[in-house]
């Protein structure tokens, strides 16, 4: 999956007033009890070969969850997992284990809902399923370096599929870290055990700097899956290549290297970190990627999007913060629809929307997101976003952050409420940052408190409850009187619904920035992280 990617956590992101423990309140005490227990390697491996198969991913469910939901003070507890889930791992009674199958809901608490951003909710779980994988893939991967460690294992164990939850610093994105292992794994002299001697295969994902050190190691890894007898076989679901001015003429070695990561591992998703690098050296990627899934790039110019047409498999395209105001042709000419699409920044308007709505998209798109573009229209006709929104019949994610909507005839803008509120599968809308007035949000955005589907919804206060005059206590108090009188009018609550009200007035600098370029129509400047 793609960063910006939240459906396969949408469970996660959304409230529930349920359960979502498998086993009641005693069994699952019992369950954390027996896996205090197991921590301990020796007890685990007498115990869990005799263990029903049945328990094994209930168990693993009941340690995550526990371990998620550990707080001391109101914050939540950030130790070491316990060893107990590598343990279940080696001992797993199935031929695969696929983390995104496994890994219970995990939604935050009530007061997170109310303090962070979505996007700071979905970091949260990163972070979490990030430890978890690096956990997982320890496991394994110190079980084939270190055979006499884990003697006498007996697992059908094939398949172990961490990708769509590891994080980008994680050493096991490292091409150099994984070859080191890779190394020691291969040693011949080495004896191994029943659990060493069958192959398994980890799925997991890579961070590769474009460079011919890190280059060389992800083909040294690939050179080692081949060999016969290996033991492990590592391929890599997703690739980000990070590509540095300095390396922008790429020699024909590295060419055949990316030619080999992409073809072997079955990559399926690739991120371009690709900034000022030139047509040549991005063609060389793009014209390798003919049954991806998911496509991020930071740089693409308008000859080369006609390389999108040549991916048929295309599911989740990013092409955020590039100018493509007018030529979006590339992407509506596509035969098959996309799930996920990305075109934040990109200085489009209303002109842009009616093209895309003679796209296959609109009855495929499950997320998207325009947000930070100008869809003011000066002449008041019913098109651009008002049309568009009304085909978006599928769409379950929808950010219209910072679209200047505030500058719209308010009348309009009550349109615009109607048909978000009858979109029949909406469940997460964000407006953060339309600066609409106090009559505007009352009037008209409370309409969308009487949608059938709609469960998480994120509106910024509005300013005109108080003078600039104001003292910063004056200010506080009237805002926080006009969002309790909003949150009774619009009836979102919890444990079913969420209403995010944010403040524009406590932004961090990087989002004021991002909002003030973009009120100023200046998108050319990009905002670069350090």
């Amino acid at each position: 999956m793609l960063d910006g990617y939240y459906l396969h956590l949408i469970d996660s992101l959304l409230p529930s007033s349920s359960s979502q423990q498998e086993w009641g309140r005693l069994e699952n005490l019992a369950a954390l009890k027996f896996c205090k227990f197991i921590e301990d390697f020796g007890v685990a491996r007498k115990v869990l070969p005799h263990l029903p198969r049945l328990w094994f991913k209930p168990l693993f469910r009941s340690v995550v969850y526990d371990f998620y939901y550990k707080f001391e003070h109101d914050q939540r507890v950030l130790s070491c997992l316990p060893d107990s889930l590598m343990h279940l791992l080696l001992f797993w009674p199935h031929e695969s284990f696929i983390l995104e199958e496994i890994i219970p809901t995990l939604q935050p608490s009530f007061v997170e809902y109310q303090t962070k951003s979505l996007v700071d909710l979905r970091n949260d779980l990163h972070v979490f399923y990030g430890k978890l994988s690096t956990l997982l893939a320890k496991a394994i991967l110190q079980s084939k370096a270190d055979p006499d460690a884990f003697a006498n294992i007996s697992s059908p164990l094939n398949i172990v599929d961490i990708s769509g939850f590891v994080r980008d610093e994680s050493k096991i994105c490292c091409p150099k870290v994984l070859l080191d292992i890779m190394k020691v794994i291969a040693n011949p002299y080495e004896l191994y055990s029943t659990l060493a001697s069958r192959n398994i295969h980890l799925i997991s994902e890579l961070e590769v700097d474009v460079q011919d050190n890190n280059m060389r190691a992800v083909s040294d890894i690939l050179d080692l899956n081949m060999e016969p007898g290996s033991l492990i076989e590592i391929s890599f679901n997703k690739v980000k290549f990070k590509i540095s001015p300095r390396y922008d003429f790429l020699t024909s070695t590295t060419r055949f290297i990316i030619y080999k990561i992409l073809s072997r591992s079955k990559t399926e998703y690739v991120q371009l970190v690709n900034d000022k690098i030139s047509d040549d050296t991005t063609a060389c990627f793009l014209a390798n990627l003919p049954e991806l899934k998911g496509l991020s790039v930071t740089n693409i110019s308008l000859p080369l999007m006609r390389y999108l047409k040549s991916m048929p498999e295309l599911e989740q395209l990013d092409l955020s913060n590039i100018g493509l105001q007018g030529h979006l042709e590339a992407i509506c000419n596509r035969e098959n629809g996309l799930e996920y699409l990305n075109l934040r920044g990109c200085e489009l308007c209303n002109q842009d929307l009616d093209t895309l709505i003679q796209s296959p998209h609109l009855e495929t798109l499950r997320q998207l997101d325009i947000g930070l573009n100008t869809f003011c229209d000066p002449e008041y006709r019913m098109t651009g976003l008002l049309s568009f929104c009304q085909h978006l019949k599928n769409v379950e994610i929808l950010d219209i952050t910072c679209c200047k909507l505030h500058s719209w005839n308010v009348g309009m803008i009550g349109q615009l409420m109607e048909i978000l509120r009858d979109l029949p599968k909406l469940l997460i809308l964000i407006l953060d940052y339309n600066l609409f007035s106090s009559k505007v949000l009352m009037m008209y955005v409370t309409q969308l408190g009487k949608s059938n589907s709609l469960r998480y919804l994120s509106v910024s206060s509005p300013t005109d409850v108080y003078d600039l005059t104001d003292t910063i206590q004056v200010k506080n108090k009237n805002t926080d009187d006009f969002i309790f009188n909003f949150s009774k009018a619009i009836n979102m609550r919890l444990p079913s619904k969420v209403l995010r009200v944010s403040d524009p007035r406590r932004l961090n600098l990087r989002k004021a920035l991002e909002i003030s370029i973009s009120n100023m129509g200046l998108n050319n400047i990009r905002l670069v992280n350090q």
